[in-house]
């Protein structure tokens, strides 16, 4: 039994290191109670760190919805399978944790940096003189050239992530992805193909685009992707779905 009330402590205590490697969730509560007021400070407080040579202020959270999201992914992170091995228990766990959530919100910082330098509104590239379908055609016309190494970076780790998801997925949904929201198949040809009816074809294509959604917030991937786009992209979903 852990005493919840006490500091946590676990690099000095053979029985408590045991019990985190092993994921028990009586201590993992306990650790969640000790630490919740740390982790919350620094992400209130803010901090400093380096992006590409230059030095960034993180601010902290305002928005409690944000916050408390942090706070339950930071947690989530330091709790997972390889986060327990990796600690060095002769070290408190502690700065461990902390440098996890630090790590996240600096991960967030770099893919959103990412975000703002390949996604921007179609309005912000039409020049003086132009129109937005002369920018969609040189645009179409650009596609040919070879993707900047974060571009290529970044498809690949995306594909790394839906292959994951994919197999998390039952049979029937995996179908349900390959031939209907990814291919041609209507809901009602999708119901028929696997016995069901189409009021519940449509609630599996509820269920496996909120799935999608929380497995790529998990990993850390977006921070605001439709779902029903991205399934459609088949560029990327081509390595995923043979």
């Amino acid at each position: 039994m852990v005493d919840g009330d006490e500091r946590m402590e676990l690099h000095n205590n053979p029985e408590r290191i045991a019990a985190f490697r092993r994921g028990e969730r009586d201590l993992l509560a306990a650790l969640y109670r000790a630490y919740l007021p740390d982790v919350e400070r620094l992400l209130r407080l803010g901090f400093t760190f380096t992006s590409q040579g230059k030095t960034v202020r993180f601010q902290g959270f305002q928005e409690p919805f944000l916050l408390q999201d942090t706070i339950q992914e930071g947690f989530l992170r330091a709790f997972r399978e390889e986060a327990r091995a990796t600690w060095d228990d002769a070290r408190p766990w502690r700065p461990y944790l902390l440098t996890i959530v630090r790590n996240q919100v600096i991960d967030q910082f770099r893919k959103q940096t990412v975000e703002r330098r390949y996604f921007v509104p179609l309005a912000a590239l039409v020049g003086p003189e132009g129109s937005e379908q002369d920018t969609m055609d040189d645009l179409s016309a650009s596609l040919v050239q070879e993707p900047s190494p974060e571009a290529s970076a970044f498809q690949a780790q995306l594909g790394a992530v839906l292959k994951a998801f994919m197999r998390e997925l039952g049979e029937a949904d995996r179908a349900l992805v390959r031939h209907h929201l990814v291919g041609e198949v209507t809901q009602q040809e999708m119901a028929d193909r696997l016995g069901e009816s189409r009021n519940d074809v449509r609630k599996r294509v509820r269920e496996v685009r909120a799935s999608l959604l929380r497995h790529l917030k998990r990993e850390g991937l977006i921070t605001g992707l439709d779902a029903t786009q991205l399934l459609r992209d088949l560029s990327t979903l081509a390595g995923v779905l043979v």
